[in-house]
């Protein structure tokens, strides 16, 4: 089986700030571009359709780090950008202060339930402190359980519901906060 996993390790950090969207469908909205920059780390939880989205990302350390989502796929990347697509993979985990972050699209595991969803993402990564995926649009934040569970919503122009929206995760190693931004 071929491991499509990207592990980082920013555990030498003494604080981070992580911004985390999804589900941009090739358009990035530039308010929420704006909040990346002044984020240490940008994550995009799949859904990316196009290096755009990806290259107008710039946050402060340099790091932006993708996973496929399920219309990844070469026939929604422009010919010119796929070598890049290649080079994105299904999951990465994340050490950082206080814990370890994984982060996939979760098409795999689709159910109209978002408690199953979480459940199963919680069976799949139970060495995580947080969960973060895409795929529903949804913005959540589930912390009833541990790994907390998150999804930014959609930070594009496709089924944006209340509007295009991100997170921002400040961690250290004793304390990770989770904050909500809606544009």
């Amino acid at each position: 089986m071929i491991d499509f996993t990207l592990a980082l390790d920013f555990s030498d950090h003494e604080s981070l700030v992580i911004g985390i969207l999804s589900d941009t469908h090739g358009s990035l909205n530039a308010d929420i571009a704006e909040f990346i920059s002044q984020c240490d780390i940008a994550l995009h939880a799949g859904d990316i359709m196009g290096s755009e989205s990806l290259n107008a990302m710039k946050p402060v350390l340099g790091h932006t780090l993708a996973v496929k989502g399920n219309n990844d796929a070469y026939s929604t990347w422009a010919e010119a950008d796929r070598a890049q697509l290649d080079d994105i993979p299904d999951v990465v985990e994340l050490n950082l202060p206080g814990g370890k972050l994984v982060m996939e699209h979760s098409h795999r595991f689709w159910n109209r339930d978002t408690n199953s969803i979480h459940q199963a993402l919680r069976r799949e990564h139970p060495e995580a402190q947080m969960v973060v995926y895409g795929h529903t649009h949804i913005r959540t934040i589930d912390d009833s359980q541990i790994p907390t569970v998150v999804n930014p919503g959609a930070a594009g122009k496709t089924r944006v519901h209340d509007g295009p929206s991100c997170l921002q995760l400040n961690v250290s190693a004793d304390k990770w906060e989770i904050l909500e931004y809606l544009f």
